[in-house]
């Protein structure tokens, strides 16, 4: 105790002293109070794909990724590479988006037909009176119809306004004001070069984010690693944790168990612990 009564307590732990997630904290299972805490303090790193989707999905649903990244204020960030691949496919994509429609329409027919067929086959093995079978195929036409008229009709809506021209692309003008002082520097050619070489090797040895990108022309192969290279260093200066948003479900940036998705790669967690403790490795 100490002059004034108080328990004084000593909160010195024993070195050799070692728990059971020591060295091993990316197998934790977070608990809510962890991804409240995350969420509500740490930085937020869209990816690329995230970003384009906005291109695919309803208005209603747009809208509300906006609203959201518009919500996260200082605590959104955006990697400088995602800006890259956010350019660099956005044109094919308001192309992809278009066709979308008109091919689940298509498909929604073929199935349609399909079905009734398969109902066909059915009925004539348990002999099935007639009146009973028109009723079944005509409630089921009528459903794949009503699915068919409201692809086309949500993609009549939603594409009108969409233009690959910038300057009358009413998206490109929102996310340009929710991104606004928010987007990451790129590599200096010096440091570009360095990563560059750094990433093809941890492609070679199949270190995560991106090996599995070793195909892929240009940059493309290290693209992931890019990314992950610039999160760690804003993360790192910032000494924080960061959910990082991608619809990406490949294997290098999740662990997966039976083909369900357990969280992300313990080889990732680790290595952001090491650069909140001893820096990130970009170079300026």
């Amino acid at each position: 105790m100490d002059d004034r009564g108080t328990m004084a307590i000593d909160t010195s732990t024993d070195a050799n002293v070692r728990g059971l997630f020591d060295d091993f904290g990316a197998f934790r299972t977070p608990t809510p109070a962890d991804f409240s805490s995350v969420l509500t303090h740490g930085l937020v790193s869209p990816d690329a794909n995230v970003l384009l989707n906005a291109y695919r999905y309803t208005e209603q649903a747009r809208a509300d990724l906006l609203s959201a990244l518009g919500a996260l204020g200082d605590r959104l960030r955006v990697p400088h590479q995602v800006l890259v691949r956010f350019w660099r496919n956005r044109e094919t994509t308001i192309s992809d988006a278009r066709s979308t429609d008109a091919k689940a329409a298509e498909e929604m027919s073929d199935h349609s037909t399909q079905a009734v067929q398969t109902l066909r086959t059915w009925a004539n093995r348990v002999a099935l009176s007639d009146d009973d079978f028109n009723d079944l195929r005509d409630r089921l036409t009528e459903i794949f119809e009503e699915g068919r008229k409201k692809i086309n009709e949500v993609g009549e809506g939603e594409w009108q306004h969409i233009r690959h021209d910038t300057s009358t692309d009413p998206l490109i003008a929102k996310l340009e004001s929710a991104l606004a002082d928010r987007m990451g520097s790129p590599f200096s050619p010096e440091d570009r070069t360095t990563m560059t070489a750094l990433g093809n090797k941890r492609v070679a040895d199949r270190v995560p984010p991106g090996y599995m990108d070793a195909k892929k022309d240009g940059d493309g192969a290290v693209g992931d690693f890019f990314v992950w290279e610039q999160l760690l260093h804003e993360a790192s200066r910032r000494q924080c944790d960061v959910p990082f948003v991608t619809a990406d479900a490949k294997e290098t940036w999740w662990c997966k168990e039976r083909g369900h998705n357990r969280g992300p790669r313990p080889e990732l967690t680790a290595e952001h612990r090491a650069g909140a403790e001893a820096g990130s490795s970009f170079c300026h």
